[in-house]
């Protein structure tokens, strides 16, 4: 995927907010719209992967009870409490936040999220440096 430069612009009031200095103080980056669509691109295509493997399907019903159908509700992958929905819920955010125009940037200090980041975990929300200093605080 290629993606070219961003494009300096200032912080969004919606992300600024979190911050204690003023909007006109912070500079974040925001993804040139043919970036954006990439990423939206990428983001819908991870999405309706992962959500075909949690639609239950019907027609799939054992005869019999086995292993699976005796299994635990935590293990059932049609849970709303599975890792998979969680995923499911960081990509419908990264969605919301690509519309909004504040794809990319760190919901922390306002900065830049690299792009191989992005490409790696398009449902990114913090650059590198704000991520492990939230790891060293949990």
């Amino acid at each position: 995927m290629s993606l070219g430069r961003f494009v300096f612009l200032p912080i969004p009031a919606t992300v600024a907010s979190a911050h204690s200095a003023p909007i006109e103080d912070h500079i974040s980056v925001r993804m040139n719209p043919k970036d954006a669509a990439q990423f939206k691109k990428l983001l819908l295509a991870r999405r309706a992967e992962l959500a075909r493997g949690l639609t239950p399907r019907a027609n799939h019903a054992p005869a019999e009870p086995d292993e699976s159908t005796l299994a635990p509700a935590s293990l059932d992958p049609v849970s709303t409490n599975t890792p998979a929905h969680a995923l499911l819920h960081a990509l419908d955010a990264a969605l919301v936040r690509v519309e909004r125009g504040i794809f990319g940037i760190c919901g922390s200090c306002g900065g830049e999220i690299g792009t191989r980041r992005l490409v790696a975990f398009p449902w990114a929300t913090l650059c590198l440096p704000c991520q492990a200093r939230a790891e060293k605080q949990t």
